[in-house]
């Protein structure tokens, strides 16, 4: 259901240098050289050294739902990491809603898409209270994060109509924004990728994408929810505190003169 992955290229880098295996260095650089000459300390050095790369590594998630029953409900498993997943179904006459569920939102596993478990929600005219002449049926899937996001992906399905796809955030001036994602569905049966950057300086709070319909069905799907926590605290945000490159390399600096200094105390 989920695969936690690390990103940061200079983790992979120092952490195969700690451990003695030899990794690509496209340069000859000072941080090599640094890291190297750590390789000759003892074992304590290496689990501080260990500690802060887990600090700087840039956390990120991804769900594919392919371990979880079809039929289960998608709101008895939430939170999803730091991604809470909501499906509505609603039906409204005359302008006000008659009927309203939290629950329909499923894992199923459809032919059309792929044949892997996803989130689905349907919607007919079964799903209408009385006389189905005047009323309308209303789908959504909607994922909010529970901590600020730079980045997410997803695969998105919508049958028969397009629809778009929105997402929700707050830019560098600490004000929230509403956009557009782009558009997903319509004729043919297709599953539509999105790749979903933040503005700089600001964080993703969600997305949802909807469908209506008056006549006959309407089905969303959502699948391979991945994403990618922002870096550095964020003010009534709790996201674990992140060190910058430069705080991390003059840390590595000062544990390797501390550990020399008392070396040579020793003598």
């Amino acid at each position: 259901m989920t695969l936690q992955h690390d990103r940061s290229s200079v983790c992979f880098t120092l952490s195969a240098c700690v451990y003695n295996r030899r990794p690509f260095w496209p340069h000859k650089s000072w941080l090599a050289r640094i890291v190297q000459g750590a390789r000759r300390r003892n074992m304590k050095f290496k689990l501080y050294l260990c500690a802060l790369l887990v600090s700087y590594s840039v956390h990120a998630e991804l769900y594919d739902f392919n371990d979880i029953a079809t039929g289960t409900q998608v709101n008895s498993l939430n939170p999803f990491g730091s991604a809470v997943i909501n499906t509505r179904l609603w039906v409204t006459e005359g302008g006000g809603t008659v009927a309203e569920s939290f629950t329909r939102g499923v894992i199923d596993n459809p032919s059309f898409l792929n044949g892997t478990p996803s989130v689905v929600i349907e919607a007919g005219p079964l799903d209408a209270p009385g006389d189905r002449s005047n009323s309308r049926w209303n789908i959504e899937i909607g994922v909010s994060f529970q901590n600020p996001i730079s980045a997410f992906s997803v695969d998105a399905y919508s049958a028969f109509y397009s629809t778009d796809l929105i997402y929700t955030g707050v830019n560098e001036m600490g004000e929230a924004f509403t956009l557009s994602g782009g558009w997903l569905g319509g004729l043919g049966d297709r599953i539509d990728h999105f790749d979903i950057t933040a503005p700089t300086g600001g964080y993703i709070t969600g997305f949802y994408f909807s469908q209506f319909e008056d006549n006959g069905s309407i089905m969303l799907a959502l699948d391979n929810l991945d994403y990618t926590l922002a870096g550095g605290a964020i003010a009534s945000a709790p996201v674990p505190e992140t060190i910058g490159l430069s705080t991390f390399v003059f840390s590595i600096i000062g544990m390797l003169f501390l550990h020399r200094r008392m070396k040579a105390a020793r003598k």
